[in-house]
């Protein structure tokens, strides 16, 4: 038996030397120096183990609990099943496909009536009355096509208010009690000769599309303005214009509220699950994504009169009244995206596209490889649900431009590089790289300072990567820490902690296959293929696996400080049982994952991997973990479990091996040293100079 449980622990040895290299970098991130049966005799209490004793408080861990510690237990594991940091982008196999924009019109409250006080506004309603040439509904619809198609569906209110924007213009969810009647005129945004050229250009085009006025030369009653700006497209040298109605002491986005601007986008999750739903059905048929963009989408929109009248423009010293829906106003996406919501019903239900999706004024599906159907407007072969959809869009009277129409086995949605055959999402390499090198660039200022928008811009980018690779979360952390509570012309500095962390997560994305549909998956605590159980003490930590019939125990030096935090130890005994199944089974893949489940009875470290919100001490620790979950492929859980039924982890954390053999005696125990370099690592300081 001794010879047979020495191969045993050659085998995990040999292969512990050095458990994974940090990515990118080639340090150790725990290294198990030895690992050794434990010896037939052992102490039988803390005290022969000449370490110290817990104190009351830890002690107290152990036996107080309350009658609550039962509900925060089972709330905890709810959380912990569906981690928050996976940012919904895991599946449960039995979800069904929806198109859940589509669907919401079903219950979705009506479009905004003109309110009384607005009805009563004698100024504006006066100065409309007397000058019908300056305003106009303008719209590209065809209205009596929209309302003939919605004949059958089951929100009339809905209906019938769309309809009606249509046909009289919009009101955007403002209620304008509280804003004067009187003329108001708001500057626009500081322009430069360019782009005061670019406005005139912009203001030419609206005049020819008949959604500016004509223009004229005194604001009059009623009548208030709205900013105008001019900003770089992204990743062009071209300019865009901006409609600033946030801008200006009574500025008209301040009577929208945010609950009445809310709006359901479709996105990437929903698109998961009806591949997902897809190949369950119809196995690995190959399949080909279409995406189609609607021009212009909001600029065809019409607002109500008593609207536009608060939209006033000025370029080049003259006024128009702009007719139509602007991005700038808060409400337009709520508008945009409840009409888009419509033509996506309609095309489900009586053009028979099964799924469709959209978000802003993107729509997309998919359809089997090689199903074409010539679209004559382009002639040219295209996906047959394509087809279908471009062609209803011609019927409702909704423009689309050629170049905006695309198709194939990948494509970039909502930003994220989608592959429908593979089954992933990813950042596109382009988009990958232009992260990392931003993030290099950020950290080698040779100042070690950036304006506040610059950390917030590179933080915004680097949150939007979460999306595909969501366990890099921690290392955020310290970058917003830093910038908390900032003014806006504060330069704040890059301190060790945030260039570590940043470049770790460049390391990470760089290497990152994105998210796995096929993996990606929910699962409860019974299908786990490895259950361990995790305890720690002040004297050591203890973990052991029903699944292997294996324990393992760390003492920790008597005389070291470097123990004396009972948290940070159950989250160190958490890794260590991370980095055995690592060892333990080193064939998993990436579209096979281990599935993991740990459970220990420190309600701080469940919610240190469900949430991935370290405390700075933590973070280190929580980074190597990551680190060996990507790199071993491992779906993971960290579940709660009370101390009275972790006795077995209990007492390996405290080295009563008498009793655990005693409990489970055919479980073979095996004793950790850890090198206590790595521990300095697993601790350091997370502030100072740089290395």
């Amino acid at each position: 038996m001794k010879d047979q449980d020495n191969t045993a622990e050659g085998e995990w040895l040999q292969g512990s030397r050095r458990l994974f290299a940090r990515i990118g970098t080639g340090g150790a991130v725990l290294a198990v120096t030895t690992a050794t049966v434990a010896p037939d005799a052992s102490p039988s209490s803390t005290e022969s183990l000449n370490v110290p004793k817990p104190s009351p408080a830890a002690a107290s861990k152990k036996r107080a609990r309350p009658e609550d510690v039962s509900q925060a237990s089972e709330a905890a594991n709810k959380r912990a099943h569906v981690p928050k940091w996976t940012r919904g982008f895991v599946w449960s196999e039995t979800e069904p496909d929806t198109n859940p924009s589509a669907e919401a019109t079903l219950t979705a409250a009506p479009f905004a009536s003109i309110p009384p006080n607005e009805l009563k506004n004698l100024p504006a309603l006066r100065t409309i009355a007397k000058n019908p040439r300056l305003f106009k509904i303008v719209t590209p619809f065809n209205v009596d096509r929209f309302e003939e198609s919605l004949a059958d569906h089951p929100n009339r209110l809905l209906v019938e208010s769309a309809c009606r924007g249509l046909r009289e213009g919009f009101w955007p969810f403002a209620e304008t009690e509280g804003l004067t009647d009187d003329i108001t005129e708001v500057e626009n945004h500081p322009l430069d000769a360019e782009k005061e050229e670019f406005l005139k250009t912009q203001r030419d085009v609206e005049i020819s599309l008949d959604r500016f006025s004509p223009a004229f030369d005194e604001l009059q009653p009623g009548m208030h303005t709205t900013a105008l700006g001019a900003v770089p497209k992204p990743h062009t040298d071209k300019l865009r214009l901006i409609t600033d109605q946030s801008k200006g002491s009574a500025a008209l986005n301040s009577f929208i509220t945010r609950e009445a601007a809310a709006v359901r986008y479709d996105n990437l999750r929903d698109l998961g699950l009806s591949l997902r739903a897809f190949r369950r059905r119809e196995g690995k048929t190959k399949l080909c994504l279409w995406k189609s963009d609607i021009s212009q989408a909001f600029r065809r929109i019409p607002m109500h009169p008593l609207w536009q009248i608060k939209q006033i423009v000025k370029i080049d010293g003259r006024y128009h009244v702009d007719r139509c829906m602007v991005f700038g106003n808060r409400a337009s996406p709520r508008i945009w995206c409840l009409i888009a919501a419509l033509i996506a019903w309609i095309a489900i239900n009586k053009r028979g596209i099964r799924i469709l999706h959209h978000y802003m004024d993107d729509f997309w599906s998919f359809e089997r490889f090689g199903a074409l159907t010539r679209y004559a407007p382009y002639n040219e072969l295209r996906p047959s649900t394509q087809t279908i959809f471009l062609s209803l869009l011609d019927e409702l009277g909704v423009p689309h431009e050629r170049e905006k129409q695309h198709y194939g086995d990948k494509l970039t949605i909502i930003g994220f590089s989608v592959d429908a055959n593979a089954m992933t999402f990813s950042m596109d390499d382009d988009s990958r790289n232009a992260l990392v090198e931003a993030i290099h660039v950020f950290v080698d200022e040779p100042t070690r300072q950036h304006q506040l928008r610059i950390w917030q811009r590179l933080l915004g980018w680097a949150n939007w990567g979460l999306n595909v690779i969501p366990l890099a979360k921690p290392a955020l952390h310290s970058s917003y820490a830093k910038i908390a509570g900032q003014n806006p012309n504060a330069r704040p500095y890059i301190n060790a902690s945030v260039k570590y962390d940043l470049l770790w997560f460049a390391d990470l994305l760089k290497n990152s296959d994105g998210i796995y549909l096929v993996s990606a998956e929910i699962w409860d605590e019974e299908d786990a293929q490895m259950q361990i159980f995790c305890d720690a003490s002040l004297s050591g930590i203890g973990f052991w696996s029903p699944t292997t019939s294996e324990a393992f125990y760390m003492r920790f030096p008597p005389d070291s400080t470097a123990f004396s935090d009972i948290y940070w130890n159950e989250s160190f005994a958490v890794c260590c049982a991370f980095q055995y199944i690592a060892q333990k089974f080193p064939a998993s893949t990436i579209l096979r994952p281990l599935r993991a489940a740990i459970h220990t009875d420190s309600m701080n470290s469940v919610e240190l991997f469900s949430t991935l919100r370290p405390l700075p001490k933590f973070v280190v620790l929580l980074l190597r973990t990551i680190e060996t979950i990507l790199h071993a492929h491992i779906s993971h859980r960290v579940y709660h479990i009370a101390g009275e039924q972790n006795g077995i982890a209990d007492m390996l954390s405290r080295g009563l091996l008498e009793e655990v053999r005693r409990q489970r005696p055919n479980l073979k125990i095996l004793s950790l040293n850890v090198d206590n370099e790595i521990i300095v690592d697993l601790q350091r300081s997370r502030k100072g100079a740089f290395p």
